[in-house]
């Protein structure tokens, strides 16, 4: 697991949040949107631009990545 922030911390230095590992449900089925939102709202605050990477590492991470997109577009 990434490096997770508490809740309600505000860090203006913040720019680049890495996901080493994509946050998923209990079951490692679905993508747990709410977790993946709260990692990246870590950069870009304060009217700042930031960049959120996202590791992949096969098939299955692939999947979990394309659904992510899918539902941010909404």
């Amino acid at each position: 697991m990434g490096l997770l922030f508490p809740t309600g911390l505000d860090i203006e230095q913040v720019t680049v949040v890495i996901n080493y590992d994509l946050p998923t449900d209990k079951d490692n089925v679905e993508p747990d949107y709410e977790t993946y939102l709260h990692r990246i709202g870590r950069t870009g605050r304060f009217g700042k631009k930031g960049i959120a990477i996202n590791f992949i590492d096969g098939p299955r991470s692939r999947e979990v990545l394309n659904k992510i997109e899918r539902h941010f577009r909404k």
